[in-house]
């Protein structure tokens, strides 16, 4: 499809499609080189796009993903939301990762406006016209939420998309009460972008994440979600352990490389992390430590200080198993690029702190 408007608003300046290019424009940072390089490359008819993996279905690597399998993605999305050309596209994560790239070809695909603004915890102060579909990482959205006039630019959006990382319970209580639809999401580079989504808000709201109905799912031995793309291929074994609900239905509980073995018991770091976001209202994460008697113990690294009160917390909302046997304070976290928390790094930080 050809992109017939005329320009897109990057940063808040407007920058014309045949500047772009001619690259007879120049970005004013990486962002910004970034975002106006790739379209080009796009709208010039790039055969293939090459990206680094996370790690979800193994060792990260680099992959290159062929045009048309982008295509299907992006219209697998487009589909699903309606999006067309009266529709404005809000672009606020790092073009340089597959969810940024996907943003600008799904606008480009379906002939939408673009605006595209530098990453920020809170992208919408930088928001000065009318945009239609966003995509967020859930710190964005935590962020967004603690300022009104942001709030209220996220409610005159039709619907957003959340990825990245997990949604927690406490953001998913402030989710039920935007008046825009909101939709996690879950894929992951070798799926190129999502591949199911889950609504999270409104009375349609969803238990679990819902394929597209071209994709089919399955389980391993490990109980570990095995996605089959369209076309043929071989199918993608992930590490992320699951529950299927049915045959286009299923429920992430954790990734099996976290899985702790203490005594014996195996423990989901994730499902123990739900619970105690009951009680706890800061930066953690659970994570096993190396320990002679039970092989591994179950450890809770907090970010800044912890309460008095709350060992006894955890003990009301923990099983007997899922206490942790320690609990490590450090600050600040260490971050990735995409603002996950890095486990591993903040794990050492914190074992050096507390040694």
């Amino acid at each position: 499809m050809k992109y017939t408007h005329g320009s897109i608003v990057l940063n808040g300046r407007q920058v014309s499609i045949h500047d772009i290019l001619t690259q007879s424009v120049s970005g004013h940072s990486d962002f910004e080189r970034e975002t106006l390089a790739f379209i080009k490359d796009w709208l010039s008819d790039v055969q293939y796009v090459t990206l680094n993996t996370s790690g979800s279905t193994g060792v990260p690597k680099e992959i290159a993903l062929t045009r048309q399998q982008i295509i299907e993605s992006a219209n697998r999305t487009i589909n699903k939301f309606s999006l067309t050309e009266k529709d404005t596209a809000f672009v606020c994560l790092d073009t340089k990762y597959i969810a940024g790239k996907m943003m600008l070809i799904r606008a480009l695909e379906a002939n939408m406006k673009i605006v595209a603004v530098e990453p920020a915890a809170d992208p919408l102060k930088e928001l000065k016209v009318q945009a239609d579909f966003g995509a967020f990482v859930p710190l964005q959205l935590d962020e967004i939420f603690k300022n009104s006039a942001s709030l209220a630019t996220l409610n005159r959006l039709k619907s957003v998309i959340i990825g990245g990382a997990s949604v927690s319970a406490s953001l998913l209580e402030k989710v039920k009460t935007l008046s825009c639809e909101v939709y996690a999401t879950y894929g992951m580079t070798e799926t190129v972008s999502h591949i199911a989504l889950q609504k999270l808000n409104g009375p349609d709201a969803q238990g679990a994440f819902e394929v597209f109905p071209d994709v089919k799912i399955a389980t391993d031995e490990r109980d570990c979600l095995v996605i089959q793309m369209p076309g043929g291929n071989e199918p993608l074994h992930t590490n992320d352990v699951v529950t299927l609900v049915d045959a286009n239905h299923f429920q992430v509980l954790g990734r099996y490389d976290n899985i702790i073995n203490s005594g014996g018991i195996k423990l989901i770091p994730e499902a123990i992390e739900q619970k105690i976001e009951t009680v706890l209202d800061l930066p953690f994460f659970v994570v096993g430590v190396s320990d002679d008697r039970l092989g591994q113990k179950l450890v809770l690294i907090v970010e800044g200080i912890t309460p008095p009160d709350l060992n006894l917390k955890l003990k009301q909302v923990l099983s007997a198993y899922e206490v942790p046997k320690e609990i490590l304070q450090t600050d600040p976290f260490i971050r990735t690029e995409t603002h996950k928390i890095n486990r591993t790094k903040t794990l050492e930080k914190a074992l050096k702190r507390h040694a």
